[in-house]
């Protein structure tokens, strides 16, 4: 009795309770992304392109100058985009056919770093100034053979002839990797470019666009419109058509700026156009900041470039109106000098007016 006492209220010698605890042991697995099918698997239900190649071995040729012949490690999207497991396979194998071969000094210094390419200029007594390409230009012109292979002894792969004529024949393969547009992927853009009328591949990715473009227009799709016309403006510009692409963009911020919605859902930003912070019909930055960059190399003034807002403005292809097309012009200045103050008045000015309480 009293030994239960003296445990119940702390008399006696104290035993230390047994705490088991029951551990669980977490076998850590790596999850990978989910992957496509394997490439081998993919291209089976495909005919190679007019060079003969199939599409991942096309856009190898885009990559493969800037890989050293001992690379082991590639991007990324090689598996987990296009299935290919074996980017180095693939390589070789173009290597084996006549589509790539080991570069010399010229195709290292493609590759190597300005400062590089400045101090090789120093010791063989050549001018150190100059873009990039002048550079290596001097450097093959006018130095010596043995200083440029110990300068620059990596080896990166090089095109063939055969190479540089497949590449140039369906650049279209790399253009759509690095520049995606709705619809289209490296699979199937050669389908799109090969039935077209023109013999030029940028024709026909032009005519791709713009007959998505008025078919989301006619559907009532502004969103997937305007990000279309986006993706046009971007095409022309790479073809130095600056003041085409001017145009677009500048058509892309009046759509964005009157509610870029797809499928008649105006009435989800209707209520939601003011206060400005909050707003559904703000400019993109990227675009405001793509419609100066433009205008300046097409030496616009701002005069002229009002003109153009002014323009596109006017030409209403949305449901609403949200905003005049002076407002337009506001804005656009308004978003470049970051001034919210007049930026919520226009905003708060064109809710009332929608609401009828202007």
């Amino acid at each position: 009795m009293m030994g239960l006492l003296g445990a119940l209220f702390g008399g006696g010698k104290k035993k230390k309770p047994t705490i088991r605890t029951k551990v669980e042991i977490i076998e850590h697995q790596h999850v990978a992304p989910d992957e496509p099918e394997p490439v081998e698997k993919r291209i089976k239900s495909l005919n190679p392109g007019p060079s003969g190649l199939y599409p991942h071995e096309i856009l190898m040729l885009h990559y493969a100058q800037g890989y050293k012949t001992s690379i082991q490690e590639f991007q990324g999207f090689w598996r987990y985009k296009y299935g290919v497991r074996d980017p180095k396979g693939v390589l070789t194998s173009l290597m084996q056919r006549g589509y790539l071969k080991t570069g010399g000094a010229p195709e290292a210094m493609r590759n190597a770093k300005m400062d590089a390419l400045r101090d090789c200029c120093r010791q063989a007594g050549l001018s150190p100034s100059g873009k990039k390409d002048t550079l290596i230009e001097r450097l093959v012109e006018s130095a010596d053979a043995s200083l440029l292979e110990a300068t620059f002894s990596d080896k990166y792969f090089a095109l063939t002839e055969l190479g540089g004529k497949a590449l140039d024949a369906e650049g279209y393969i790399p253009y759509i990797h690095l520049k995606p547009i709705d619809g289209l992927d490296i699979w199937n853009v050669g389908g799109i470019v090969n039935a077209g009328q023109s013999p030029f591949w940028r024709d026909a990715m032009w005519g791709y666009m713009n007959k998505e473009s008025i078919g989301f227009a006619s559907a009532g799709n502004y969103g997937l419109y305007a990000n279309m016309r986006l993706r046009m403006s971007e095409f022309v510009e790479d073809e130095g058509r600056i003041k085409d692409a001017l145009r677009l963009a500048v058509e892309v911020e009046c759509i964005d700026l009157n509610g870029a919605v797809n499928g008649g859902a105006w009435a989800y930003v209707a209520d939601k156009i003011a206060p400005y912070k909050d707003s559904l019909v703000k400019s993109a930055p990227g675009i405001i900041k793509r419609i100066f960059k433009l205008a300046k190399q097409a030496d616009y003034n701002d005069e002229r470039l009002d003109a153009l807002i002014l323009e596109k403005a006017s030409r209403r292809s949305t449901p609403v109106q949200v905003f005049t097309p002076e407002e337009c012009v506001r804005i656009v200045h308004a978003e470049k000098e970051g001034n919210t103050a007049l930026l919520g008045r226009l905003y708060s000015k064109a809710q009332k007016r929608l609401k009828g309480e202007a």
